[in-house]
């Protein structure tokens, strides 16, 4: 009977030959979709074929992204219909600014609209903020009424909602706008100081590359952020509340290679547990030129490549 140890490298040589077969079905997979990939638009582009590739060489095509020209399809898509989601798009991304300008109040009422029920009304308590904040507050409820999210009347001291519309946005994904503006206040810094070249791009929606036909109608994968920086790329998913532990560590598994990094942001510190590379967003424009600085050691100005 074999010892422990002597089963541990067992298994090792398994893992190993595994790898190396499922490295050789991805291949005969790329091959079989080769005339497909000759075409793909996001490869022939010179914005995203760097980014295309990237993603190719992990078997993935892109099936759709958004920069900041609008959003780019794989297939060609309505036009009158795009320009309708671009504009929705800057609304959201403006808003998302001042909810996280005003987040010390902002966040809880952003989670009680979500929360409301389909029918009836809420009544909202003001009256613990300043105000200060009571009235950045009116302001805001005033801009999301525009936007026919919620309907609302004021009082002296509180808010009744009677209506709210775009709940997935109010319950979190509002924070992927933060994390995208943020993102490029960091990178536009980090990048100039050290004359490096970067792109972003967000909701990247992926097709995987397999043995059958491709079903372009529904994406096999959807990341909220994605940054080119020089040669080099960087994955940010956005959590507003629990981190689904296992789905990220796949992804991480997938995406953290000798060339990029998966990164979770997340909104507060107390969801950041449990994960390796993981930045709070109050926290991204501090640590993530930290990192990067790590990342690119030796190739930028005072650092030193060979630096413990």
């Amino acid at each position: 009977m074999l010892d422990n140890e002597e089963i541990k490298k067992k298994i090792e040589s398994v893992d190993y030959s595994i790898y190396v077969l499922q490295e050789r079905r991805n291949q005969l997979c790329r091959e079989l979709h080769e005339d497909e990939w000759e075409e793909n638009k996001f490869r022939i582009a010179t914005e995203t074929r760097n980014t295309a590739e990237f993603f190719y060489g992990l078997n993935y095509f892109i099936k759709e992204l958004k920069d900041k020209d609008g959003t780019k399809e794989l297939k060609d898509k309505d036009e009158n219909k795009e320009l309708k989601d671009n504009d929705k798009n800057k609304a959201e991304y403006r808003l998302a600014k001042k909810f996280w300008k005003f987040r010390n109040f902002a966040v809880d009422f952003l989670r009680k609209l979500a929360s409301f029920p389909n029918q009836g009304e809420m009544t909202y308590s003001i009256a613990d903020l300043n105000k200060e904040d009571q009235n950045n507050l009116r302001n805001l409820c005033r801009e999301m009424e525009k936007q026919g999210w919620i309907k609302f009347e004021e009082a002296d001291e509180d808010l009744k909602i009677s209506e709210v519309n775009s709940k997935y946005y109010l319950a979190g994904n509002w924070a992927e706008f933060v994390n995208r503006f943020l993102l490029y206040i960091t990178l536009l810094n980090f990048a100039t100081k050290n004359k490096l070249k970067y792109k972003v791009f967000w909701n990247v929606k992926l097709l995987k590359v397999k043995s059958g036909e491709i079903n372009y109608s529904r994406a096999d994968m959807e990341l909220d952020i994605v940054a080119e920086l020089n040669d080099k790329f960087y994955i940010f998913e956005t959590k507003s509340g629990k981190i689904e532990i296992p789905k990220e560590r796949e992804r991480a598994k997938l995406f953290n290679t000798s060339k990029s990094r998966y990164i979770l942001c997340c909104l507060k510190d107390e969801n950041c547990k449990d994960f390796n590379t993981i930045i709070p967003l109050e926290k991204l424009e501090e640590d993530l030129p930290k990192l990067l600085a790590e990342d690119f050691k030796g190739e930028i100005a005072g650092t030193d490549a060979n630096e413990a």
